[in-house]
């Protein structure tokens, strides 16, 4: 006969718990700290780049680089929806 105690219980639950929050939760976080940061790199390249014309490819790869220095390599495809994503909030008036 299988003989549990509450403490056992308690403790798969916890452990249950640890994996569903490094499963699930971590990898949210992680995802909209990075969205928020490339919307701040966006905003910081126009600043950055506010006296030159048609600065674009410049902003672009000032804020690739502020992401690959911070969050290391990223996606290129990522990172260009994560920007043009920024920069059609910023142009909406939103973030």
């Amino acid at each position: 006969m299988w003989s549990i105690t509450w403490s056992e219980i308690i403790g798969l639950v916890v452990t249950m718990l640890c994996g569903v929050v490094s499963a699930y939760l971590v990898p949210m976080i992680k995802e909209r700290r990075l969205r928020d940061f490339v919307a701040e790199c966006v905003r910081a390249a126009e600043m950055v780049f506010a006296d030159q014309q048609q600065a674009g490819r410049d902003k672009y790869a000032w804020v690739v680089d502020a992401i690959t220095e911070r969050f290391g390599k990223i996606d290129e495809d990522k990172a260009e929806l994560l920007i043009e994503a920024a920069v059609w909030g910023m142009k909406k008036g939103g973030s």
